[in-house]
């Protein structure tokens, strides 16, 4: 049941995420001696959706997600013969670093809604201008010894038993109610100037981040399209 309310979810998600036909990364293509990436502390959230359609985040769910999801990466990475390094996570990570974290997750919506083809496109930014974090990046790569660095958020919501009983109840009388999405973005930023070269886009009713197996697939979702 909870899957087939998830996939109704899908058609309302698209829409909100700016326009299936907008594209969902960029073409980017590696400098041969460049291939340092820095795999920054991903920015997940995971939340039970409860029956008055409010997130309530699951700190054990969260959890899991943040393990199985840097295993995977860790995989996607290899894959593309890029050399990684973690960035130092938790408590104990330097605040200018928890500040780009942030920058990245007002960027990376700002790219979701408004890129070329988007529902939300701005016409009057050029196609040929640059997304970027700025100079300040730069921090990162002289404490890392990094070229770039891969920012992921990701938050993803699940419909509480409540829940999947409100929406059928509401869908017996015409009453549209929005399931657990997932929703994410990554991106690729040259660690020189601050410039996103590369980003992926998650909008979805489907996908499952609480299992390891879960996990890879949203990571192979995400990260479609990754230079190889």
């Amino acid at each position: 049941m909870h899957w087939i309310i998830r996939t109704i979810a899908l058609c309302f998600v698209a829409f909100a995420a700016a326009g299936c036909a907008a594209p969902n990364h960029l073409e980017f293509t590696w400098k041969d001696d460049q291939r340092r990436v820095l795999l920054m502390p991903t920015d997940i959230q995971l939340s039970e959706l409860n029956a008055g359609g409010i997130e309530m985040p699951n700190a054990e769910w969260t959890a899991n997600a943040e393990k199985h999801f840097l295993q995977s990466m860790r995989r996607k990475l290899a894959e593309a013969n890029s050399h990684i390094i973690e960035a130092q996570g938790g408590f104990d990570q330097p605040a200018e670093q928890i500040s780009l974290i942030k920058l990245h997750e007002a960027v990376g919506k700002s790219v979701q809604n408004h890129r070329p083809g988007a529902i939300l496109s701005l016409p009057t930014k050029a196609k040929a201008e640059p997304w970027t974090l700025g100079p300040s990046v730069n921090k990162l790569k002289q404490r890392y010894n990094a070229d770039y660095a891969l920012f992921v958020n990701i938050r993803d919501s699940y419909a509480n038993s409540e829940r999947v009983t409100a929406i059928v109840i509401g869908a017996m009388f015409g009453v549209q109610m929005q399931a657990g999405v997932q929703r994410g973005f990554a991106s690729l930023v040259d660690l020189n100037s601050g410039e996103v070269v590369w980003y992926g886009f998650l909008a979805r009713g489907n996908g499952d981040m609480r299992t390891f197996e879960g996990a890879q697939e949203t990571t192979d979702a995400l990260l479609k399209g990754f230079p190889g």
